[in-house]
């Protein structure tokens, strides 16, 4: 079997696990992408921010454990993106750096 790891399945699919490690969920990249840009101009309450999601979820049907389980995997999830996004900006500012 030429099987790939959960997490890079998960990040061809475009989702971001929630642990860069045996995850338990995924969340879209542009979903992080969006929620990122929204605390970058505003204060970032991700206490408010899950409530809002769990509640769209279970409007659609979706079973969801509870808020705070919720909270806690979305809010890692979205510290491992924004660490990934800074190291992918220093790798590029490196990479035209060395260009120039």
């Amino acid at each position: 079997c030429e099987c790939q790891p959960l997490t890079l399945t998960l990040i061809n699919a475009g989702m971001f696990p929630s642990s860069p490690v045996q995850p338990c969920s995924a969340f879209d990249l542009n979903h992080l992408l969006w929620a990122s840009t929204v605390f970058l101009y505003g204060v970032p309450n991700i206490s408010a921010w899950s409530g809002a999601l769990t509640a769209y979820l279970m409007q659609k049907g979706f079973d969801v454990p509870s808020e705070d389980a919720l909270r806690r995997l979305f809010g890692t999830a979205l510290v491992y993106f924004q660490q990934v996004q800074q190291q992918a900006a220093g790798l590029t500012h490196n990479i035209v750096q060395e260009a120039q």
